[in-house]
């Protein structure tokens, strides 16, 4: 877990998964895009792309460190399902993977 100073604004630690995101520095927070993502737990990321290879939807920190592909016949309603799932509940690890259940495979 990362500890931060919120007096300084300054983490005093690196991101224990840095390593895992090359193209980021260590001491960013939810890749410097704090208007979309939330890191509530500092754990992976699960993608969401169509079967051309296109992000379908923002990441979520689930914990799974995952790809998961949407067949284009089921992009239109996994998109609907995931702009009417509260904020607070896409970086669920249960709303994940009943997505992952139900629309898509794991990379």
């Amino acid at each position: 877990m990362r500890r931060r100073n919120s007096k300084l604004g300054r983490w005093l630690s690196v991101d224990p998964l840095a390593d895992k995101y090359f193209g980021w520095s260590p001491y960013n927070y939810v890749k410097n895009n704090p208007l979309i993502f939330v890191d509530h737990n500092g754990m992976y990321t699960t993608s969401y792309i169509d079967e051309e290879g296109n992000e379908i939807v923002p990441e979520t920190k689930d914990g799974n460190n995952a790809t998961v592909i949407i067949p284009n016949s089921k992009k239109k309603e996994f998109i609907d399902e995931y702009n009417n799932t509260s904020v607070l509940f896409r970086d669920g690890v249960a709303t994940n993977s009943e997505w992952i259940q139900k629309y898509g495979a794991m990379m």
